[in-house]
């Protein structure tokens, strides 16, 4: 996916930084790609990874990743959300956001908090 990501809509967004070079980074993508069909009506879940295109293919490919992997190939979404460490999540309603990773959390904790948003917005059933 190239381009730019319009954040315009009313629906949610969910936004998970990662690369493909992070092995801790997969769990978290595989975690959300889990979940996509139960909250994918009510929310634009995207990936973004400054990984090139073609790797990021067979790793969609591969893992059966159903959401959409944006190339961020010059960091413009991590400056933008002033992501420092990955991999890490942010949940935003238009320009508004509702929920960011604590890097300083572990990732259990990270997911606790991030699932009690979900719930909070019925973006969980």
């Amino acid at each position: 996916m190239k381009g730019d990501i319009s954040f315009t809509s009313e629906k949610f967004f969910l936004l998970i930084f990662f690369s493909l070079h992070c092995e801790v980074c997969y769990g978290d993508v595989l975690k959300i790609n889990k979940l996509y069909d139960k909250f994918s009506d009510r929310m634009e879940i995207i990936g973004i990874t400054r990984d090139d295109v073609e790797s990021i293919n067979k790793f969609c490919q591969e893992y059966g990743i159903k959401f959409p992997i944006f190339f961020d190939r010059w960091a413009e979404y991590q400056r933008k959300f002033k992501i420092k460490v990955i991999p890490y999540k942010v949940m935003l309603r238009g320009d508004k956001i509702i929920y960011k990773d604590d890097p300083y959390k572990n990732f259990s904790e990270r997911d606790r908090e991030l699932y009690e948003v979900l719930r909070r917005l019925d973006c969980l059933k």
